[in-house]
């Protein structure tokens, strides 16, 4: 087993040569991918020494074109501004041709809108005289329902009534009056909306109609004729650009410098054809080297791989031997304990052969018998039994009983015997099983020690890590249990209680100021806590002590605080708008007073304060109100600003 695991090992080796020869493949490898980089180049430049040439041809025919375009162009420049400000004139006389038809349409549209309407206007005026007359008809009626003869008019004191007046119809409510005034009103505004639209739809067709004029375009009076007109205009416009497109397209800047510029092409183009067959050649010369050099590599892979075709297969081979050998090393291994369980077997069984009586195996094999011989000494013992039972019945016989010796205990001694062989054969069981565990902690214990030395770097790192995970979450040796993320924050706190401490004083006229503190409450954590220092004290106490105004003072000053530190990290950029909701009630005169003056000067530079509140006295320093008030039909908001 050592001399087929020695060879194995011998093959593992030859597997790490060979592996180690992989380098010698790849560079062979990487110099096919270099020649045959090179003959793609070398094909790509030989395309575009084609398409060079091509161009160089397509260039010289270009000439005696060019001079016959020089002449053309010369025309097509003349006559190109005053085709392009006819166009231009004809493009703004359509638009404006079309814009006037369309204010023609709208000006007529409006117009029987506003008959309409004062039409509507009337019709409700008139219902609302005809409801206002039926209500006063129904109050005298009213009136006239209560008279008693000879008792005086409530509205005269007349004690005679010669005309009682009659309810005729339904009764009018003042809810329907009011209605109908509403009605009335609002067909009044619409007609003064509609009035509106017509006066200018109007302004705006007599200014279409001056523009076009004064362009020299007749303005024809009904609405169809403007709308062909435009047509005609937007025609002519189209057909004056296309003309403007073909002289543009037709003229050079500089004919002459054409010709030059077509010169220098062609020159460029065939030093550019130079270039590109040097380029060709040079990609064909690295191609060849890069094969020369891959058949080096291949030659010397070859003579290093002992008769392999590639190294593919001589890996491929190395590694099964490796296999097969190490195999074989453990079929070995396997056979040699196999063996040794064998002969421990053997004892065993030498050992029950000497306690069945026989000196050795072979006696044992010796007196083996067929199962005829068996079968007649089974029936003599049957019949000595028999036998034996009839003349212990008969020596059970009172008569016969004489004094005998104590019986000796033969089933107690069978049983002894039965388990010291049973004892035996567990302590040879466990001797095998032992001794095949030795073996293999034999085996174990060097790699055991080699993974634990592995794993001394790993947990050394891993109980760093696991320090560093504790000290960021706030637990482990950080004795203030303050977290990573509150610590950042905690820097952030200590700006923003700066920035706060000036709002704070100015509010507190100069008492009170906050200050961070990383003390722990209790059992908690630490990090984000802050401090009310009270200048008339001198004592600095915690925030919650503070009474309600006070506290409404300290958290207006942490948001404008927060808003000065915000700005001044985003480069300067303002938050614009400011909202504070509720808590001036709890403050007294004078500090609202130090509240508005604070809220007074963000206003300047254009930020926006809103302020949501129901003090009262903030009606009067505030001009800018919106006013929400609750109704049984829901609420509804009023806006009130300082032009009233």
């Amino acid at each position: 087993a050592a001399e087929l695991r020695g060879a194995g090992q011998q093959q593992v080796t030859k597997c790490g040569r060979l592996e180690g020869l992989q380098s010698l493949a790849r560079q062979a490898a990487e110099e096919d991918e270099t020649a045959e980089s090179a003959r793609s180049a070398a094909t790509a430049l030989t395309g575009q020494i084609d398409a060079a040439e091509q161009a160089a041809a397509a260039r010289r025919e270009q000439r005696p074109r060019l001079s016959l375009r020089r002449d053309q162009a010369r025309e097509a420049a003349e006559r190109l501004p005053g085709v392009r400000a006819e166009a231009d004139r004809h493009q703004r006389a359509a638009e404006d041709m079309t814009a006037l038809a369309e204010a023609r349409a709208d000006a007529a549209q409006q117009s029987e809108a506003y008959i309409a309407a004062k039409v509507e206007h009337a019709e409700l005026l008139g219902e609302a005289a005809r409801l206002r007359m039926a209500r006063i008809d129904g109050m005298r009626a009213e009136l006239a329902a209560a008279l008693v003869e000879g008792a005086p008019c409530p509205v005269c004191g007349s004690l005679d009534h010669p005309e009682l007046c009659e309810l005729q119809g339904d009764r009018v409510t003042r809810e329907q009056e009011e209605e109908a005034d509403a009605e009335v009103v609002a067909a009044s505004e619409r007609a003064e909306t509609i009035g509106a639209k017509l006066g200018g739809a109007d302004e705006r067709v007599a200014d279409l109609s001056a523009r076009l004029e004064g362009a020299g375009f007749a303005v024809a009076a009904d609405l169809p004729t403007i709308k062909a007109e435009a047509g005609r205009l937007k025609t002519a416009w189209l057909e004056l650009q296309d003309e403007a497109a073909r002289l543009a397209a037709t003229r050079l800047a500089d004919p002459q410098a054409a010709l030059e510029d077509l010169d220098q092409q062609i020159a460029a183009t065939e030093k550019r054809l130079i270039e590109l067959t040097e380029q060709r050649e040079s990609e064909l010369r690295q191609a060849a080297e890069a094969d020369q050099r891959a058949a080096r590599h291949r030659e010397s892979l070859l003579a290093q791989l002992d008769g392999a075709p590639d190294l593919d297969n001589a890996l491929r081979a190395a590694r099964e031997a490796a296999d097969a050998l190490i195999a074989a090393a453990d079929a070995a291994d396997r056979c040699a304990r196999t063996e040794a369980d064998a002969r421990s077997e053997e004892d065993r069984a030498l050992q029950a052969a000497a306690g069945a009586g026989f000196g050795d195996l072979d006696a044992v094999r010796d007196a083996q018998r067929d199962g005829e011989w068996r079968a007649t000494a089974d029936q003599a013992i049957r019949d000595h039994e028999a036998r034996g039972k009839a003349v212990a019945e008969l020596l059970a016989d009172p008569d016969l009983d004489v004094a005998l010796d104590p019986p000796a205990d033969v089933a107690a001694a069978e049983t002894a015997a039965d388990a010291a062989r049973k004892a035996l054969d567990d302590a040879l069981g466990a001797n095998d099983r032992a001794q095949h565990q030795a073996e293999q902690l034999a085996d174990l214990a060097p790699q055991l020690t080699a993974r634990l030395e592995e794993l001394r770097p790993l947990s050394a790192r891993a109980g760093e890590a696991r320090r560093l995970a504790d000290l960021a979450a706030g637990q482990g040796a950080n004795t203030l249990r303050m977290t990573l993320s509150s610590f950042v924050l905690a820097a952030r706190l200590e700006e923003v209680a700066a920035a706060a401490s000036e709002r704070l004083l100015k509010m507190t006229s100069g008492r009170y100021s906050l200050a961070h503190t990383d003390a722990r409450r209790g059992t908690g954590r630490s990090g984000l806590g802050l401090l009310a220092c009270d200048a008339w004290t001198g004592a600095d106490r915690d925030t919650s002590t503070l009474s309600g105004g006070e506290t409404f003072l300290a958290s207006l000053a942490l948001a404008l605080g927060l808003a000065d530190v915000v700005t001044a990290e985003a480069g300067g950029t303002r938050i614009e708008a400011l909202f504070v909701d509720e808590g001036f009630g709890s403050l007294d005169e004078d500090t609202l007073e130090e509240v508005m003056t604070v809220l007074d000067g963000l206003r300047e530079g254009g930020r926006m304060v809103g302020i949501v509140s129901h003090v009262a006295e903030l009606r009067q320093r505030i001009p800018a109100q919106v006013r929400v008030r609750k109704g049984h039909a829901g609420s509804h908001v009023e806006v009130r600003t300082p032009a009233g």
